[in-house]
């Protein structure tokens, strides 16, 4: 079976792409440690780019 994207979205440098059988038979602690791989990558990059101090998004 091909997989096939179902949708594409851009944002910034990175590029998600999720197929039609994205997550089919991922398990919800699988979905949590992606999530929190996810927020362990993303966070700190995030925090450097805004400044959280002055409430400045």
């Amino acid at each position: 079976m091909e997989h096939k994207p179902v949708k594409e979205m851009k944002q910034q440098d990175t590029t998600f792409i999720f197929y039609e059988d994205c997550c089919k038979d991922t398990t919800e602690g699988e979905i949590r440690a992606i999530l929190d791989q996810i927020a362990k990558e993303a966070l700190p990059a995030m925090r450097a780019e805004w400044d959280v101090s002055k409430n400045e998004i």
